[in-house]
């Protein structure tokens, strides 16, 4: 892959072709990252960027780290890594008390536009939004302090959405967009379906994991503590809602306590200064949706971590991408699944590549390792 290095303002100032290495890892729900190692002659190029571009796919990652070393035969190496675009999100916090009702896309645009675009001084240059997706749960959701990137990440994976920071080569301009992968599963009849399996010959290798250690159905939410005053002007305290989010159905319950005592219930400030507090009703839906939130943290894992053939007739980017959900057989595990493609690793050389993918949710804890198998391209 070609990689064209640009400067801080987004310009481009020389192309970086020469590499031993490259990892090029997209990610669903979270942010991606790339890595490289090169050599001397692209250190001076990499110093001076900020980011690196991929022509062939649009696509643009941040420089964040990059080391040149010196081995003791003489042997100099540099290495470079750093995340996708959406990382840029991470240097934004949400300042003040925001207080939001509205899908999750509606959400994170109205986050977007608060920290990025309409507040004097904080702003994102060139950045502006691309076509609204629709559809969507509605939620009440509170802010104050947190890290945008990490608020916009939970809300949107609780319904199975993610969102893009694309950059326009020409105009040198940002897009953010909230977007959803196709579903190219065997049971839908509208896109050609996309099977993975060893028997169909499109993995080289495959690993099914699966482990609900830390997964929880029932959430019981605690709220903020009020401070009230009696008749007689004596303060007394009355104790934070408990609200309780089941989604346990017909599973055994596997229950989890969430401190939410930091959604507060002023919800704003009048104009003549009066303090507007929530509704009893109004704050708990506030709780509910923490409840949501902490709970789609909590999923049972079930992943499979696989090395894909390049080479099969389900082309990459063509038939299938990230973010689609596809269907997953494991014959021996006796397992069929209908999973999203969460996670999409590139690793590319010289001589060959090789395509790591993901099916639904990443096993956090590595307690397996994933086998990666280089294989000659085409």
């Amino acid at each position: 892959m070609e990689l064209t290095v640009l400067n801080k303002m987004r310009q481009p100032i020389g192309i970086l072709d020469g590499y031993s290495k490259c990892t090029w890892k997209r990610s669903y729900w979270n942010t991606g990252s790339f890595s490289l190692e090169t050599d001397e002659t692209f250190f001076p190029l990499i110093r001076e960027g900020a980011y690196l571009y991929r022509p062939d796919v649009q696509e643009v990652a941040m420089i964040q780290t990059f080391t040149y070393q010196t081995a003791e035969n003489g042997r100099v190496s540099v290495s470079a890594s750093g995340s996708m675009l959406e990382g840029l999100l991470a240097r934004w916090v949400i300042r003040q008390q925001t207080d939001l009702t509205g899908t999750p896309e509606e959400l994170c645009r109205e986050l977007v536009r608060l920290c990025c675009i309409s507040d004097p001084g904080r702003e994102l240059p060139g950045l502006s939004f691309g076509p609204v997706l629709g559809g969507g749960e509605p939620a009440s959701m509170q802010y104050k302090g947190e890290n945008l990137l990490e608020q916009l990440q939970k809300l949107l994976k609780e319904q199975e959405l993610s969102q893009r920071l694309t950059f326009d080569f020409d105009s040198g301009g940002l897009v953010y967009q909230v977007w959803q992968g196709k579903d190219r599963t065997d049971g839908q009849s509208l896109l050609p379906p996309v099977v993975f399996s060893i028997g169909w010959e499109n993995l080289l290798s495959d690993q099914y994991q699966w482990d609900d250690r830390n997964h929880a159905n029932i959430a019981f939410v605690q709220g903020a503590d009020r401070t009230k005053t009696n008749v007689q002007g004596e303060n007394y305290t009355v104790p934070g809602p408990i609200v309780q989010v089941d989604q346990a159905g017909e599973e055994e319950r596997r229950e989890t306590w969430v401190n939410a005592s930091s959604i507060s219930w002023t919800k704003s400030v009048a104009a003549d200064g009066s303090v507007i507090e929530y509704s009893q009703s109004d704050y708990e839906k506030l709780l509910e949706q923490a409840g949501r939130e902490a709970l789609a943290q909590a999923q049972r894992v079930q992943s499979v971590k696989s090395a894909v053939d390049p080479g099969s007739n389900q082309r990459y980017r063509v038939d299938w991408d990230l973010g689609d959900k596809v269907t997953y057989i494991h014959q021996a595990a006796g397992v069929s699944l209908d999973k999203r493609i969460t996670e999409v690793v590139e690793i590319s050389d010289s001589r060959e590549e090789s395509l790591g993918v993901t099916f639904g949710e990443e096993y956090e804890l590595n307690l397996l390792k994933v086998i990666h198998k280089e294989v000659k391209k085409g």
